[in-house]
């Protein structure tokens, strides 16, 4: 099923044995634009402390009642290593949490790795432009004990999405790909101005800016605006996503 990251924001997480808050944010990896972690705020239950979440223990979201559930009790969340949610983890963060629930580490390949998507998005059409050179403080300091590739999506929306001729769009939002243990995000909803809104392909992204995350893409702005229109009542519509998985196919073939 697809989702949009801003309708997840709406969801409630269904413990074994109870409602334990809502989701506020999801981490995404930039390297292949799979989802690591939920960030969920868990509000009056544990005092707003929130919590992360790996897809591989969640089950099938119910998108009629806005809910997730997960297969997790309460206390295995309550006992949960209390650390920032926040990127950049460390890597000894993201250990605490996967040995805590006995999650496989995806770093090694092992469940929610990320990949089955890849096929789908092979064709991506990328603009023959040069690539710039990176600029000042626009790359994270090298430091060894924390992972840069995760995101905050929530941090991403409302940032620029740039073309190497400058500013096209501005992040909308993000469509979440879900099946079974792996969350992938294939598009990112551009919003062209106040009245339109376009998906773009993650895997046209050639760069997240640092710190300011600001996005670039390998699409020249008369293609990012000859897409097909989009809103939130297409979400789920297979003949739209098709059109335009073989709109930017056929760009990428001429």
């Amino acid at each position: 099923m697809n989702i949009s990251v801003k309708d997840l924001f709406d969801y409630k997480i269904q413990a074994e044995d109870g409602e334990i808050g809502s989701v506020s944010d999801v981490l995404v990896d930039d390297a292949d634009w799979t989802a690591r972690y939920l960030v969920v705020d868990t509000g009056g239950w544990l005092f707003g402390r929130k919590v992360m979440i790996a897809p591989v223990a969640a089950r099938e979201p119910d998108a009629a009642g806005k809910l997730l559930p997960v297969r997790l009790t309460k206390q295995e969340i309550k006992d949960s290593p209390d650390i920032a949610s926040d990127p950049p983890l460390s890597r000894d963060q993201e250990i605490a949490y996967h040995d805590h629930y006995r999650w496989p580490y995806y770093w090694l390949g092992g469940g929610n790795v990320g990949f089955g998507h890849a096929d789908a998005l092979a064709e991506v059409p990328l603009t023959p432009l040069p690539r710039s050179e990176p600029e000042a403080g626009s790359t994270p300091p090298v430091t060894e004990d924390r992972d840069y590739s995760l995101r905050s999506v929530k941090h991403l929306i409302g940032q620029k999405l740039l073309s190497h001729d400058g500013e096209i769009a501005r992040i909308a939002d993000f469509l979440l790909e879900v099946d079974g243990d792996i969350w992938h995000a294939p598009y990112l909803v551009a919003e062209l101005d106040s009245n339109r809104h376009v998906l773009a392909p993650t895997a046209a992204i050639e760069k997240v800016g640092w710190p300011d995350q600001d996005v670039l893409v390998r699409l020249s702005p008369e293609l990012l605006f000859g897409a097909p229109d989009f809103d939130e009542t297409v979400v789920r519509d297979a003949m739209f996503l098709g059109r335009v998985r073989d709109y930017y196919g056929s760009h990428a073939r001429a």
